[in-house]
């Protein structure tokens, strides 16, 4: 006697990205009925059911599932669903601050996602205030997973050198120049008395008092 078989695997997606989910399927009709199910594939995945479920994929989890479908005569067949799954994402941003500072790394590009920082914290941005990699783990509602490194470079302080007198007669003024070798790659903002306030590398002085220069 001939078995009829007729049967179809197949999968929710089959391709999906690390750490989500696969739902797998099996519809099999058989002349004297179906008997059993039995599912293989990577990683030594093993089931009896129509439709199980692989949760949490990695990359080994990518490759071919079979499932052997055996009838009440004892006949079997086999079908097969092949299911690709990729690394997990890595992007590297390169962050810089001034010396003494702080700067805000943020992630962005997420609806209900959680967050995993090598700082321990778990909100979607943090504050810090020294140089190095800063890595967080981002697992989104789906279960996908993606890691940001952040290479946070601290810049030291721009030297400050004024040169100019810093006395002069009552009726005359007096030049001040921050950094007087530099010709590029610097701004400034004077500010002093009477709401003096510039930001030309060299100053005229007309009046007595406190004069503040940031670089």
């Amino acid at each position: 006697t001939t078995e009829t078989f007729n049967v179809n695997a197949s999968a929710s997606a089959t391709t999906v990205c690390s750490g989500g989910s696969v739902n797998l399927n099996v519809n099999a009709t058989v002349g004297s009925g179906v008997k059993s199910y039995s599912w293989t594939g990577p990683a030594s995945f093993t089931a009896t059911t129509t439709n199980p479920v692989l949760s949490n994929v990695s990359v080994s989890n990518s490759g071919t599932y079979t499932v052997t479908v055996e009838g009440n005569s004892g006949c079997t067949t086999t079908a097969t669903v092949g299911i690709t799954v990729n690394p997990i994402p890595t992007t590297n941003k390169a962050i810089e601050f001034c010396e003494g500072s702080t700067t805000i790394l943020e992630v962005t590009g997420y609806t209900n996602a959680t967050y995993s920082w090598n700082t321990s914290a778990t909100t979607s941005s943090i504050s810090v205030s020294t140089a190095g990699a800063y890595t967080v783990n981002i697992t989104e509602a789906s279960g996908c997973k993606s890691v940001q490194v952040f290479n946070v470079t601290q810049n030291p302080k721009a030297a400050t050198v004024v040169t100019g007198a810093t006395a002069f007669c009552s009726d005359a003024s007096t030049q001040l120049t921050i950094n007087a070798g530099v010709t590029s790659g610097q701004t400034y903002l004077w500010t002093g008395p009477n709401g003096f306030s510039s930001t030309s590398q060299t100053v005229s002085i007309t009046q007595e008092g406190t004069y503040t220069v940031k670089v």
